[in-house]
């Protein structure tokens, strides 16, 4: 058996504000079927007034399947609002085949970048 790792960066706002007007902000999906475990770290600046979700799906690929309807479940990361800088961490629980953060922010500006981390066994 080998052991696998995810510890990224998942959304990089690369020196630009990702959290502007009424954008919505999506991280490159994590295959989470040999994860056991993940946690999320989120870090924002400005004056971002917004909604961060964690989407799952357990039909997404992404050559067979790239445009796959992601859901956000009530059992998943319970993620708080955003209206203010600041930062917040969250334990997946719950998950389907793959995963993604989305963020849809409502009013303000600043900068979000998400941090994955888990491990597992495949």
């Amino acid at each position: 058996m080998g052991v696998s790792r995810i510890d990224k960066v998942i959304i990089d706002p690369a020196g630009a504000n990702n959290m502007t007007g009424t954008a919505t902000v999506l991280s490159t999906p994590i295959r989470m079927d040999s994860l056991q475990q993940l946690s999320l770290e989120l870090s924002y600046t400005g004056t971002p007034n917004g909604t961060p979700t964690w989407e799952d799906s357990d039909s997404y690929d992404p050559v067979t399947n790239p445009n796959a309807t992601f859901f956000t479940l009530a059992t998943t990361a319970a993620l708080a609002a955003i209206a203010a800088a600041g930062s917040q961490m969250v334990a997946v629980t719950k998950r389907g085949k793959w995963g993604r953060m989305r963020y849809v922010n409502t009013s303000g500006t600043g900068q979000l970048t998400v941090r994955a981390f888990g491990t597992g066994v495949v």
